[in-house]
């Protein structure tokens, strides 16, 4: 609060940007061992970040078994798209009650066989300490659907302008089996099974932001890549440890421009003692002299 407002908006403008070159560099570090596959690179962030934190890993293992042009076969077929998704996430492995498991069960054993297929152990799935709309399973079918949504990632999708249009695509709810279901054949109360604005924005700041900052790039469309930085500030600061922590110290985050930067400033700056290039530590130290 003691730190000039124009300070405090320059410094948070600067290290946004800076945590966004930081993840630019990691997904071009993939796209080189991947041999500039875009498209592949992209599905199995995505496909990685639906997992969040508590599931991120056991979402990357499945895309890297489940490559998107194998998926893409199955573009138009949900039920396809589920069994497959489920079948590799070493979900569909037991005996069922309900009809709904059976079917993706009775599905995936013949693409098992047709694309000669190894799921990942279903043990790496976390569900303990977790609610329903948060289970892998959920995560698991909304992915699907948002895969069909796209027609498996549409080569487009970064030149939409509007971010609002952006995401209506993902606005996408589970099949309603999950509605009333946890896991298979296990019955909970009714819930909504919509992918919610928290989780879209997330995902957004995440995925779809970095990849269409470096998408701009690798193109030459700056208007993309200002456009990337704009949509930050169409999403809510994001709530967490490090942002509240800073909030209480008078720092005011307007939107996830500012939430990233905050992030960016803690764990590149704050926890590496490098108050002397930071523009705070640096006004500080100065009005204390």
């Amino acid at each position: 609060h003691k730190i000039p407002h124009f300070t405090q908006y320059a410094w948070l403008e600067s290290l946004c940007v800076e945590r966004l070159e930081e993840k630019s560099q990691k997904i071009e570090k993939e796209l080189k061992q991947s041999h500039q596959a875009f498209q592949e690179v992209f599905y199995r962030q995505l496909c990685r970040n639906f997992g969040f934190n508590t599931n991120a890993h056991a979402f990357e293992l499945l895309a890297k078994s489940l490559p998107l042009n194998l998926l893409n076969k199955h573009i138009d077929r949900l039920d396809q798209l589920e069994a497959l998704i489920f079948g590799q996430a070493g979900l569909l492995s037991k005996t069922f009650m309900d009809e709904y498991p059976k079917s993706l069960q009775k599905e995936y054993t013949f693409l098992l066989r047709k694309y000669q297929l190894n799921p990942i152990d279903f043990k790496i799935w976390k569900f303990l300490r977790m609610r329903p709309s948060n289970f892998p399973t959920t995560r698991l079918t909304q992915f699907a659907s948002i895969l069909k949504s796209t027609s498996g990632l549409l080569p487009n999708l970064f030149e939409i302008n509007r971010l609002s249009d952006l995401k209506l695509i993902f606005k996408v709810k589970a099949n309603e089996y999950w509605s009333k279901h946890s896991n298979f054949d296990k019955l909970t109360k009714s819930r909504s099974v919509r992918f919610g604005n928290g989780s879209i924005d997330i995902i957004f700041i995440n995925t779809i932001i970095p990849f269409s900052f470096l998408y701009g790039k690798i193109f030459e469309k700056k208007d993309v890549q200002n456009k990337a930085l704009s949509w930050y500030e169409e999403i809510k600061a994001e709530q967490n440890a490090i942002t509240k922590q800073f909030i209480s110290h008078g720092l005011k985050l307007e939107n996830a421009k500012h939430s990233q930067a905050a992030i960016q400033l803690k764990i590149n700056y704050c926890d590496k003692k490098r108050c002397l290039e930071c523009r705070f530590g640096h006004a500080l130290i100065n009005s204390n002299m």
